[in-house]
């Protein structure tokens, strides 16, 4: 089988991992034509929304090849994972897509073996519902991100919704918490004067050591600890506040996070949330959409995801 990472759109510089196996070979987009025996393509992220459109007409060859492609992102579940470190590293593995909403992953009703070990190997706890907090917590994500493809208009004008429907619901101080690693794209001027009766916290002002790609660090442990409920459109944060019994809004469908978290803002005028959403499947079937080095070099994850394809 020959699967093509084109180097433009394959980010080796962001830590990902080009598999270390001999169906795996990396070429320049200029060495890319009709003629060359390619059976699928990989690539890092999808084309973006939000994002500069140099790279769009690569995107738009790969959708277009008729092939299928497959598509590296971080991990779903990132207590645990650093991609940066080779023994930690954890990849989602998806085809077409990363999201929960667009890709395939050959994962339904998965069994429990992956997540045990996965469990046991990243030391993820699973913890009871909880219902009980302090504040909301609004998990930001990096503005121009692919993960909000789907988001119609300004993610500033999204925010400022979400905190102000939220206001119609409780009045519980609202935290918000910007992605550590894009801190500088936010106007932290505006988002705590959004005009609403509830007092607004702007979290995560301060980029720590150990953040890094993979998770947010313990300063964001910290801010889960007496959230009462966790929002955000899709961030990959929302698995982490389903593992520690945090009730989860998930905004939109291409959330991991969408079948065990609520979908309206509405939930918040409970004073107390009783969730019971069961997550046992859920783990299972996410812990098919993520592999370490060891696997992905071995050929097993590409090949199940390429299997109907007669490879």
């Amino acid at each position: 089988m020959n699967i093509v990472a084109i180097r433009e759109i394959f980010k080796l510089q962001s830590s990902f991992y080009l598999p270390n196996h001999p169906d795996y070979k990396m070429m320049q987009w200029s060495q890319i034509h009709d003629g060359l025996d390619i059976d699928a393509y990989i690539q890092t992220n999808i084309q973006g929304t939000r994002k500069a459109l140099d790279l769009n007409p690569i995107y738009t060859w790969v959708r277009n090849s008729k092939k299928p492609y497959l598509v590296m992102e971080q991990a779903v579940f990132r207590k645990g994972v650093d991609i940066k470190d080779p023994s930690k590293a954890y990849y989602r593995l998806g085809r077409n897509s990363y999201t929960y909403d667009k890709g395939m992953f050959n994962n339904q009703n998965s069994p429990s073996d992956r997540w045990l070990a996965i469990q046991e190997k990243c030391g993820i706890e699973i913890k009871p519902w909880k219902n009980t907090g302090d504040y909301v917590l609004i998990l930001l994500q990096n503005p121009s991100d692919t993960s909000l493809n789907n988001l119609k208009g300004s993610y500033d004008a999204w925010i400022e919704s979400v905190v102000k429907e939220i206001s119609r619901y409780t009045q519980e101080d609202i935290v918000l918490r910007l992605h550590p690693c894009f801190i500088k794209k936010f106007d932290v001027n505006f988002l705590r004067n959004i005009n609403v009766p509830n007092k607004i916290i702007v979290s995560g002002l301060v980029k720590h050591d150990d953040v890094n790609p993979s998770h947010g660090g313990k300063d964001f442990e910290e801010d889960l600890k007496n959230a009462r409920a966790v929002v955000a459109f899709s961030s990959n944060g929302l698995q982490e506040a389903v593992c520690e019994g945090i009730p989860a809004i998930s905004l939109d469908k291409s959330s991991f996070s969408w079948p065990v978290s609520y979908h309206s803002l509405d939930i918040l005028a409970e004073k107390n949330i009783n969730c019971e959403f069961s997550r046992d499947q859920w783990l299972y079937d996410c812990a098919y959409c993520q592999w370490n080095r060891e696997e992905l070099d071995s050929g097993y994850p590409h090949q199940r995801l390429l299997v109907n394809y007669g490879y």
